[in-house]
């Protein structure tokens, strides 16, 4: 059994704070600080994909990061495009790009090429906040809700019906900064997520899901498997916000439990930490095949591979 991703290593520390911490490591080239930090997470989370990752990611002028991702589809867009002609299909996609590119701008998430139907969008890059995983969320129920809006308007003049569907995970993603975009695990594992939603719905991920259980009503639904994942990916029907918790927001309606994820404390060495023992009990992880996922194949393996 895989220990929890919010198990502590001595104070303040936990996998996620290691791997955040190695990430941080391989961007100010200190490949020995984040090899160690990565090791020590595998030696207690055996098969840890995002570790893995870590352990071989690139070196070409990009950066590495963990980031909460967004991932929106237009449903059964290849029927669309074959009913409708080329001025209304146009006009359709052009709506719709531009209200996901609005809404996702209005949360302060970030969509590097928005062209397709296909959109991802990425929460904490290049501005972070403590709640990055609620943005997101909110962001994809709101895109859900106002495509079936358009979809109304298309349906009365065109007699098409139009849905989008949604996926959010957090995981280890590689920014081309020169190209402005966006690979790795973590992005293709959104665009999966976002396949198992029913048209006009979102999904939450098991590695997204306790982080936003207190705040979101969650439906679990039953493990599926995607292409290019080992194990069936664990996933969460997105309801909304619960009452209880809406009642209580504060005015700037942040949600005080997510928080960004702490660093090492001053003066603290990298290896004093990986001496530190585990504790706790680990959140749902997302298993994929170590084997089959490398950032050094990751463009590759991009999204467009659906």
């Amino acid at each position: 059994m895989s220990p929890p991703r919010e198990s502590r290593v001595g104070i303040g520390s936990s996998i996620d704070d290691l791997l955040d911490q190695a990430v941080a490591a391989i961007n100010r080239g200190d490949t020995a600080t984040a090899t160690a930090l990565a090791d020590h997470v595998l030696a207690v989370d055996h098969g840890n994909t995002e570790a893995e990752d870590l352990l071989t990611a690139p070196n070409d002028g990009g950066e590495i990061r963990r980031l909460t991702i967004l991932y929106v589809d237009l449903v059964d867009s290849a029927v669309l495009s074959g009913h409708a002609g080329l001025d209304t299909y146009g006009q359709l996609v052009s709506r719709y790009r531009g209200l996901v590119v609005n809404i996702v701008n209005r949360f302060d998430g970030h969509i590097g090429s928005p062209t397709g139907e296909g959109l991802l969008a990425v929460f904490g890059h290049p501005r972070a906040h403590e709640d990055d995983v609620r943005r997101a969320v909110l962001a994809g129920l709101e895109i859900t809700r106002e495509v079936a809006r358009l979809g109304e308007q298309f349906r009365h003049r065109f007699g098409m019906d139009i849905a989008a569907r949604a996926g959010v995970h957090r995981g280890v993603v590689y920014l081309d900064t020169a190209q402005n975009d966006v690979y790795g695990l973590g992005a293709n594992l959104a665009a999966r997520v976002s396949g198992l939603a029913p048209p006009g719905a979102l999904v939450i991920s098991d590695a997204v899901a306790p982080l936003i259980r207190n705040t979101f009503e969650l439906v679990p639904c039953e493990p599926a498997a995607v292409k290019g994942v080992a194990e069936p990916l664990v996933h969460h029907l997105g309801k909304g916000r619960k009452d209880a918790w809406r009642r209580r927001l504060p005015p700037d309606g942040r949600d005080p439990a997510i928080r960004v994820v702490g660093t090492l404390p001053p003066g603290r060495a990298a290896g004093q930490a990986v001496q530190d023992g585990i504790e706790g009990q680990r959140a749902g992880r997302i298993a994929a095949s170590g084997g089959q996922h490398r950032l050094t194949n990751i463009r590759r393996n991009q999204t467009r591979s659906q």
